[in-house]
């Protein structure tokens, strides 16, 4: 129930909150360490050393949407694409518009 409570937080539909609590039991009890993991690491050194098309991706109801511009300024040639409106996790909540984002920068990509 603990697992549930935390990601009905999220205010998700009732299906993408179960699965991602499934999520949570199967990892066990290291389910949430990739969130710690994040503020314990650095990427700005090497993010300018990233020498692929690079497609930086966000939605603006996310959290982390403010790291999109500092992170599209620091990969090379980067594009930079924000999902006005969208909300965490949009790959699962709107998947049609993360999938458009997805293949027009795939199919832009030189």
């Amino acid at each position: 129930m603990e697992w549930w409570r935390r990601v009905c937080i999220m205010g998700h539909p009732l299906d993408i909150t179960n699965d991602r609590t499934l999520e949570y039991i199967k990892a066990g009890p290291s389910g949430e360490e990739i969130h710690w993991a994040g503020g314990a690491y650095d990427p700005r050194p090497k993010l300018p050393l990233v020498r692929c098309p690079t497609l930086v991706l966000s939605a603006t109801h996310d959290p982390f949407c403010v790291m999109a511009e500092p992170v599209h300024k620091l990969v090379p040639g980067s594009k930079l694409k924000i999902i006005e409106n969208g909300p965490i996790d949009i790959d699962r909540v709107w998947p049609k518009e993360f999938a458009e984002a997805v293949l027009s920068f795939l199919n832009n990509s030189n």
